[in-house]
């Protein structure tokens, strides 16, 4: 199936793309597809990114087994980490 997949964070660096189509027929082959794609460090980044299809948490479906449809959204968005004054490190979980 052909899908979108949006790259936000630090992993669109990894990528160098915002916005690219790809085909796959679960979460898990599109993350293999990319995982080839892009190599180890895209592979590593990938560990600490979240997967919306359509806006939803894959882990809300049947997680990586998720099977995609043709005009699906796959976006991998990755926690930004703000320095605070107190620990030096927050995020919006612990503000």
């Amino acid at each position: 199936m052909k899908v979108t997949v949006l790259f936000t964070g630090p992993i669109k660096s990894t990528t160098g793309v915002r916005e690219m189509e790809m085909e796959a027929g679960t979460v898990k082959e599109l993350i293999d597809s990319l995982n080839m794609k892009f190599g180890e460090k895209f592979k590593e980044e990938v560990k600490k990114t979240k997967i919306l299809v359509n806006g939803y948490p894959v882990q809300f479906y049947e997680g990586l087994c998720k099977r995609l449809k043709d005009g699906d959204t796959v976006d991998f968005l990755q926690n930004w980490r703000i320095p605070n004054k107190e620990s030096g490190v927050s995020n919006s979980e612990s503000e």
